[in-house]
């Protein structure tokens, strides 16, 4: 019974644009398994059985518009793991199961202008994990949950009317330009909260950038 996908198993497969089937046998997606499919625009069906998505699995679908459904068997993505879906412009489900968000793991959605829901139970986003998703015009909010933000998490989001954040203790900031790029949108934290986003590491370069949420149009 198969159920390791192992390292490049189906990596660079540049014309391919059928559908792709994985078994429901399949707990683990390993490192490049699906990487550099770049003409493939087939919805891409993850079965209940996998638990983790490795390094750049499925990086480099530069076409794909599928709907991206990740189901709630997944408690780990990898980093580069959706990289570069520059075409995709559709909703991505991400399940209340995954704690952490790897590096550059949604990096360079350009395209994609639909609100972004992350699920409660993160609590890391690593460096580079959202960035460039300059088409998206919706409003960032980022759960209580998260007690880390990597560098260039949401750089490039330059259409983003504003951010919230609802931690009361400020997440921990790699670099403020985890927020950079953005067209200087304010940024909401619950209002208890404020003085202390201002002042603590890397948020004091956002300070003139973050507000009460009860000010929050």
């Amino acid at each position: 019974m198969l159920q390791v996908l192992v390292v490049h198993a189906f990596a660079n497969w540049t014309t391919n644009n059928q559908p792709l089937v994985i078994p429901d046998s399949v707990t683990s997606i390993g490192v490049h398994a699906f990487t550099s499919w770049p003409t493939n625009n087939q919805p891409l069906v993850i079965p209940d059985s996998v638990t983790s998505i490795g390094d750049s699995a499925f990086a480099n679908w530069t076409t794909n518009n599928q709907p991206l459904v990740i189901p709630d068997s997944v408690t780990s993505i990898g980093s580069y793991a959706f990289t570069s879906w520059q075409s995709n412009n559709q909703p991505l489900v991400i399940p209340d199961s995954v704690t952490s968000i790897g590096v550059q793991a949604f990096y360079y959605w350009k395209s994609n202008n639909q609100p972004l829901v992350i699920p409660s139970s993160v609590t890391s986003i690593r460096d580079y994990a959202f960035y460039n998703w300059h088409s998206n015009n919706q409003p960032l909010v980022i759960p209580n949950s998260v007690t880390s933000i990597g560098e260039d998490a949401f750089f490039g989001w330059n259409l983003v009317p504003y951010v919230e954040i609802k931690a009361v203790i400020p997440p921990s900031l790699s670099s403020y330009t985890a927020f950079s790029d953005q067209n200087n949108a304010p940024i909401y934290v619950p209002d208890e909260s404020v003085d202390d986003y201002k002042a603590a590491t890397n948020w004091v370069n956002l300070a003139s950038r973050i507000f009460p949420i009860s000010e929050k149009p």
